[in-house]
């Protein structure tokens, strides 16, 4: 984009004829001089760049190449990737399951910016809330487990079925929160075996 404003700046600064860009029509002050040389020098520097970056540009044969990514790389080691490829790794936390957050505003202010994914707390009633969210803004969620197995298996179902399932978690800070499994309760202060437990039946 740059090779013919290239050319024409190289020259400004090598031959120093500045004042052939205004021939006959504007006075040649010191002033519009000291500006018509900043705008030739920026060409110039701009040229050098350009071709600076073209030089350093390399494929590495031996270098990983992200999925969806071009070879292409700017620096040796670092990938570029396209940037549907970052917002796939965004994503927030929502209250619908808790009952705070509508799921139609929820999926629209996702939308808008751009995000992708969701993580709610296990709710059955939460569901058709879910796949609101997913019909208007194709997000998908990652359901915390509601301590219980079967009704988690169920509500990962269902969203699977519509392909809104991103994954299924486990205990959300069980050190704050205690879980309760098979009639055993966690303890920060003793014991963590209820939530592994869950966490070897779910898994």
């Amino acid at each position: 984009m740059l090779r013919a404003d290239q050319k024409a700046g190289a020259s400004l600064c090598d031959e120093g004829q500045l004042s052939t860009l205004l021939p006959g029509r504007v006075p040649f002050t010191p002033m519009r001089a000291k500006t018509l040389l900043w705008h030739s020098l920026a060409l110039c520097c701009a040229g050098a760049c350009k071709g600076a970056i073209e030089s350093a540009i390399v494929t590495p044969k031996d270098t990983p190449v992200v999925a969806g990514a071009t070879a292409t790389q700017d620096l040796p080691g670092i990938v570029a990737v396209p940037a549907s490829s970052l917002l796939n790794s965004l994503g927030v936390c929502t209250h619908v399951g808790q009952g705070v957050d509508d799921p139609a505003k929820s999926a629209d202010a996702m939308r808008y910016a751009g995000l992708r994914n969701f993580r709610d707390d296990g709710n059955p009633q939460a569901v058709p809330g879910w796949l609101t969210m997913h019909q208007r803004a194709g997000v998908r969620g990652s359901i915390i487990t509601n301590s219980n197995i079967d009704s988690t298996l169920t509500m990962a179902k269902q969203l699977y079925a519509s392909d809104a399932l991103l994954a299924v978690e486990g205990p959300n800070e069980p050190n704050n929160f205690p879980v309760t499994y098979q009639g055993k309760t966690s303890d920060y202060h003793s014991t963590f075996m209820p939530v592994a437990q869950l966490q070897r039946d779910l898994y």
